[in-house]
């Protein structure tokens, strides 16, 4: 079924994708400890956006729902849409914001690892759809769960490297 990968030639200099420098982080004031001295790639950046991105998204959608539903157990006339909800707007705030995050992530690691991790917010709309919406949670759910993850686990794994940087010029 999995065939062992073809040995590949090494591409020409020209042709092998740009490193990003490591960016330092400092604290105000310029002192670093080693509490405080981590390196980031832009790469660890774009994943930490991307996965905070679809939690809050998943969070947003978790909220609006809630707003609707408290909506529908009003029985006093006249009810107010739920877009008049105080709740209903942060929860929409909060959807752009994680799509902000999800935008800014693409810019800094490659879409082929962004993009899996799309699979965040349909793992946590399930959690939060069962511990705080009060939804059941049956097998297909938990099956739908672990063959995301899964298919998430080998779109990344098997991803071709990303170029980094501008693609080169060929002049023939």
């Amino acid at each position: 079924f999995f065939a062992a990968p073809a040995r590949r030639h090494s591409p020409p200099r020209s042709h092998r994708p740009l490193r990003a420098a490591p960016m330092t982080w400092v604290p105000f004031g310029g002192k670093t400890s080693s509490i405080w001295e981590h390196t980031f790639t832009p790469l660890h950046l774009g994943i930490i956006l991307a996965v905070s991105g679809n939690l809050l998204i998943a969070c947003s959608l978790a909220l609006q729902k809630w707003v609707h539903m408290a909506f529908e157990r009003e029985d006093e006339e006249p009810r107010l849409a739920a877009r008049a909800r105080t709740l209903f707007p942060v929860a929409l705030l909060g959807l752009m914001l994680g799509e902000v995050g999800n935008f800014a992530a693409f810019g800094l690691a490659s879409p082929t690892v962004v993009s899996p991790l799309g699979a965040v917010a349909v793992i946590a709309n399930a959690a939060i759809a069962f511990l705080v919406l009060k939804e059941r949670f049956y097998l297909r759910n938990l099956l739908g769960i672990v063959v995301t993850v899964f298919g998430s686990v080998v779109v990344v794994l098997n991803a071709p490297p990303a170029m980094e940087g501008p693609l080169p010029l060929h002049t023939e």
